[in-house]
């Protein structure tokens, strides 16, 4: 390992290119280049993560299930023009930010690239409001743009409201529809609308570097990727590593299962103290694991100890943005990994934990077949009751929501929840000062 390392090391700049373009290719079975797809037409299929979510949307179009809301609390002299203009080009970057589901003359649902139009923010002035009647409109709106239901067909998919709260103080808050974008999109979207507006404030023109390609290319070259012989060897692997795995995890809750799983949920914060933090990451480094694998193995641990299964999976989402052109689209490309271990109960909690390092790094290896698809191959045994192949996830956000400055402003970013869950249980963990 040490003589592999040195190597590494010493290899110039296009060597080191030239490895990284071969490993992408061996691991994606082809050439890593996404091709751009004609713009001749403004029509285009649905990627395999867009078809799901079309199909959910119909069955509940009234369910804030798959909406992605966020606020972003704003302090100084906002030019709310510049702010305007800023969300005006970012719709023009992104064609999902202005793209609607509509069905094409066979019946089938396709999604259509609408030309830019100028970004208009609703506002409301709550400036002359008491303070506790001021909080009061803030969680009502803020409520609403998160639950307020989308239409597919007629769009936008993306909403804004701004909230002016007192001089220098602003709440932006902004939703969007999961068919358009992930979580990692929420985060491009803040640091473009940041960058956007310091240029425009100092009038420079647009900051941004043209993207390579759009998510409508994305799609379809993932469409064509599946249905090749590459995603032949991701298959076996998620075949034989779910073959026999438990249907159900059985967690002792306080009230029966109903027989048609409800969306609604709650949320209980947490925060481990920074000694404990350091322990975590220290046990992980002395094991060559990183601080998820750590906190899994915990997670593990403690689902055993509640529901006395030794044949645990839990869910674990990753962006699946493994190439350069991807890193900055605005689309669904987030993937769910199962990660199954069966453990035994005489292990060492060191033992686990090199268990689950191993299964990690295997599964990040074929995380580029989408978890739609691997239910659709495995077809797991299908109940109302509780969701497929796995009901518990563990997230890591490594990019917590903080402070940054943005020209003369100060800006903050905050989730907002919006009181539904896909699974019975999530550990959303997040590492910050």
């Amino acid at each position: 390992m040490d003589n592999l390392a040195n190597r590494i090391t010493n290899l110039s700049p296009e060597q080191l290119a030239k490895l990284t373009q071969h490993l992408q290719e061996k691991r994606q079975g082809s050439s890593s280049s996404i091709p751009i797809q004609s713009r001749d037409t403004d029509t285009f299929p649905l990627s395999f993560s867009q078809q799901r979510l079309w199909l959910l949307h119909q069955l509940q179009p009234e369910s804030p299930f798959y909406h992605l809301p966020s606020s972003i609390r704003i302090a100084g002299p906002l030019d709310i023009s510049i702010l305007e203009k800023s969300l005006t080009a970012l719709c023009e970057r992104h064609e999902p930010l202005r793209t609607v589901f509509k069905f094409d003359g066979d019946g089938e649902p396709v999604q259509v690239i609408q030309p830019a139009q100028p970004w208009v923010l609703d506002r409301v002035d709550l400036q002359d409001m008491a303070p506790e009647q001021r909080q009061q409109q803030i969680d009502y709106h803020a409520s609403a743009i998160a639950k307020d239901p989308f239409d597919l067909a007629k769009g936008p998919l993306l909403r804004s409201r701004l909230l002016h709260l007192d001089t220098d103080s602003y709440i932006l808050c902004l939703c969007l529809h999961h068919i358009i974008a992930d979580g990692w999109a929420l985060g491009i979207i803040i640091r473009e609308l940041t960058a956007l507006y310091e240029a425009f404030q100092v009038h420079h023109p647009n900051p941004l570097p043209p993207l390579g390609i759009q998510y409508v290319d994305y799609g379809i070259w993932q469409r064509d990727w599946l249905e090749g012989e590459h995603s032949q060897s991701h298959i076996q692997y998620w075949q034989q590593q779910l073959q026999g795995a438990p249907t159900v995890l059985e967690l002792p809750t306080d009230y029966p299962r109903p027989p048609v799983q409800s969306t609604q949920g709650g949320r209980q914060a947490v925060a481990l103290t920074p000694k404990l933090t350091q322990a975590l990451k220290d046990l992980g480094k002395s094991e060559g694991a990183t601080l998820f694998m750590t906190v899994l193995a915990a997670f593990k641990v403690l689902l055993y100890r509640y529901t006395e299964q030794t044949d645990l999976v839990v869910g674990a989402p990753v962006a699946n943005r493994n190439q350069v052109a991807t890193e900055q689209l605005i689309g669904v490309l987030i993937n769910t990994l199962a990660l199954r271990t069966q453990l035994d109960p005489d292990w060492t909690f060191r033992q686990l934990l090199q268990q689950v390092r191993a299964g990690v790094i295997e599964a990040n290896a074929h995380q580029d077949l989408p978890f739609e698809k691997l239910v659709d191959v495995l077809q797991p045994e299908r109940s109302r009751s509780y969701a497929p192949l796995l009901q518990v996830l563990l997230t890591l956000q490594n990019l917590p929501f903080q402070a940054y400055p943005c020209g003369d402003l100060t800006i903050h970013p905050e989730p907002i929840f919006t009181g539904t869950t896909q699974f019975d249980l999530v550990l959303n963990l997040g590492d910050s000062d």
